[in-house]
């Protein structure tokens, strides 16, 4: 029984580290979402700061064409860019979720850890019971007193 209580904790502290170990994950994501994030809003500032430009070049230099092309090109990396950041932000949530899940299973091994320690002890205290009261009909039975032989 002292076996199965260490076992039990050991699982159960392993589970603990193991979604503590899953939350540090999940927030180091989350933080690089964020980085990222960050980072594509100064690309689009910066893209923004270079289509300015192209346009004061354009009224310069007549190159209309040039300039639409460059446009369509950034906004095919944005668009690039946008995606990857909605399919992150996508992967996060399907994390979050295996997340959820992972706790309510921890939840539920708890629980079912208890109920079956809970139904060892009953058995324990049972067949505790049983052997003494078959010791003492044995002891009958061989003609031992209590108080002559304990």
């Amino acid at each position: 029984m002292v076996v199965s209580l260490r076992q039990n904790s050991i699982i159960e502290q392993e589970f603990k580290i193991m979604i503590e170990q899953h939350a540090i994950m999940l927030e180091k994501s989350n933080n690089e979402l964020l980085e990222m994030n960050r980072q594509l809003g100064l690309e689009v500032s910066k893209g923004k700061q270079q289509e300015e430009e192209l346009k004061a070049q354009l009224e310069t230099q007549g190159s209309y064409q040039q300039l639409k092309e460059k446009n369509l090109k950034a906004l095919g990396e944005n668009r690039c860019l946008l995606q990857k950041v909605l399919d992150l932000k996508e992967e996060m949530h399907v994390l979050e979720e295996e997340n959820g899940s992972i706790l309510q299973e921890a939840v539920t091994v708890s629980k079912l850890s208890s109920v079956f320690e809970s139904f060892a002890a009953e058995k324990v205290e049972e067949l505790a019971s049983h052997a003494w009261v078959s010791l003492i009909r044995l002891m009958k039975i061989l003609g031992f007193t209590a108080s002559a032989e304990l």
